[in-house]
């Protein structure tokens, strides 16, 4: 892809006029680069970004001095529309005037949520993010597993087998579930 010009994007522009929400609920504007804009209020941040590499568009919000994305935030506020969502990217003007008019539009909707229930948001959003983080725990195991298994069971060995389809033992599909029941039996357990 070729090198964009940020400058001439205007993006610190198009983010001042679509967020002017922000600056009658209170938020002051405290950086303004040409990939960056940051409001702050009493307890909460707002950090508008266009994305180095990425090219999108969004929001960073730090609560009492936590930080979440876009994403985690809509996946609490708006569990429907954030399955949904994908992050705008903006390369051209035009497409930074949607882009930006988008995420404005997104925080504007939810922006009373922000103020109004802060600890409460906060603490869904660790719980979601633990929630998140185990998730993805659990899928890394399983799909690190799932061949050392078959390998074993390839190679008679049945220990290790039944030791490896045990630590997933609720992830297991049929055909692994018969795999781990004759390893138990080979191996007389």
């Amino acid at each position: 892809m070729q090198k964009i010009n940020r400058d001439n994007l205007n993006f610190k522009d198009e983010v001042r006029k679509s967020f002017k929400f922000l600056n009658e609920l209170g938020f002051v504007e405290t950086e303004a680069l040409n990939t960056y804009v940051e409001y702050q209020s009493n307890n909460i941040k707002l950090a508008v970004y266009h994305g180095r590499l990425s090219y999108e568009i969004s929001v960073d919000i730090t609560i009492m001095g936590n930080e979440f994305s876009l994403g985690e935030l809509l996946g609490v506020l708006d569990s429907d529309f954030a399955k949904e969502f994908k992050y705008p990217t903006a390369v051209t003007k035009k497409s930074v005037i949607s882009a930006v008019n988008l995420v404005a539009h997104i925080i504007n909707k939810h922006i009373g949520s922000l103020i109004k229930n802060n600890l409460k948001l906060i603490e869904i959003l660790q719980i979601q993010r633990k929630l998140m983080t185990e998730e993805y725990a659990l899928d890394v195991l399983v799909r690190q597993t799932r061949p050392r298994a078959i390998e074993a069971f390839q190679k008679g060995d049945y220990l290790k087998v039944v030791e490896l389809y045990e630590q997933i033992s609720d992830q297991l599909t049929d055909s692994e579930r018969k795999r781990y029941e004759i390893a138990k039996k080979r191996s007389k357990l």
